[in-house]
């Protein structure tokens, strides 16, 4: 009887633990939604693509002849990423959302000597410019929106980079490396993006509603754990290091430096997924809002739907 081998207790282990994870999600897309704008999704389908990729690894384990089994149970390790960046740029979002809505909507509708200095040339333009940092805001949440498209190229790319290892042809699998950098370095470039925004969003702390504050602390307790989990990935696919190489690396390494990470990310986003109630917006088209009703879980605000309806900056005045 052969022996159990390190990733194959791994590849159990995950099998074991993401479906439970999954089943609270469930619960938790109950309760907010499939949006994408949510994040809650991609969770979800983070838990899938890890169940299913334990299952490659139980088969490479029984079958280590099948090198196919071995590429997609690592493959889809890159490919979770995506889902990662998804689900905290979703929360993200939630916030930016939330912080445009307690800015002032102007300060020139407060005092009359700043509304009639804006009709001054070029002092005016200055007084306006000052003016618009709700704005900003709002661009900040729409560039988050927006940085879902080079995510999901970067996942097209690494889907066909998979796909190309698994041929039989030299020239295919040499290419199929080639598209999981690139997938991997887009990745990368998303999650720069986030920690920027995640810095800029932490200087408006005061100005996020209470029961919104801690999704701001998880997020930024994961971004040190996206940091070393996207270090493995970078030294598993552009070093020459056998203990990080993604076909025979060290099990112990991934699981300290990888696995781990994406496990702890996982279940405080799903806690926090518990913990939050529903937020619904205004997509960019103006369509549904329904913001938040009665108390968060805490109890520490009480939010009409009324006052959380998003309406542009505009459309106020």
């Amino acid at each position: 009887m052969n022996t159990m081998t390190q990733s194959e207790a791994l590849s159990i282990a995950e099998m074991a633990i993401y479906p439970l994870i999954l089943l609270a999600l469930i619960f938790v897309l109950v309760r907010h939604g499939t949006s994408k704008q949510s994040g809650f999704i991609y969770l979800a389908t983070f838990c899938v693509i890890r169940i299913v990729g334990a299952g490659f690894g139980i088969a490479a384990g029984l079958n280590p002849n099948n090198i196919s089994d071995v590429i997609w149970s690592t493959v889809l390790g890159s490919i979770g990423l995506f889902s990662i960046l998804g689900a905290t740029l979703g929360l993200l979002k939630r916030i930016v959302d939330q912080t445009s809505l307690r800015e002032p909507r102007s300060l020139g509708e407060k005092n009359p000597v700043v509304t009639f200095l804006t009709y001054i040339p070029i002092i005016g333009l200055l007084v306006r410019v000052i003016m618009k940092r709700s704005t900003a805001v709002s661009r900040r949440s729409r560039f988050i929106q927006v940085l879902q498209l080079p995510g999901t190229a970067g996942l097209v790319l690494c889907i066909i980079g998979a796909v190309d290892q698994t041929s039989a042809n030299v020239s295919n699998q040499k290419q199929g490396k080639v598209l999981l950098k690139a997938g991997v370095l887009v990745f990368l470039a998303i999650y720069l993006c986030l920690v920027a925004l995640t810095a800029k969003s932490a200087t408006d702390f005061n100005r996020i509603p209470a029961g919104e504050k801690r999704i701001l602390v998880v997020i930024l307790v994961a971004l040190p754990l996206l940091a070393v989990r996207f270090t493995w990935t970078l030294l598993a696919y552009f070093s020459s290091f056998h203990t990080f190489q993604i076909y025979g690396g060290s099990v112990i390494v991934r699981i300290w430096m990888a696995t781990l990470e994406e496990l702890l990310i996982v279940i405080a986003f799903t806690v926090i997924g518990l913990m939050t109630p529903k937020y619904a917006y205004k997509d960019a088209n103006g369509d549904e809002t329904e913001g938040f009703k009665g108390q968060d879980s805490l109890g520490e605000i009480q939010l009409q739907e009324a006052n959380w309806s998003y309406q542009p900056r505009e459309a106020r005045r």
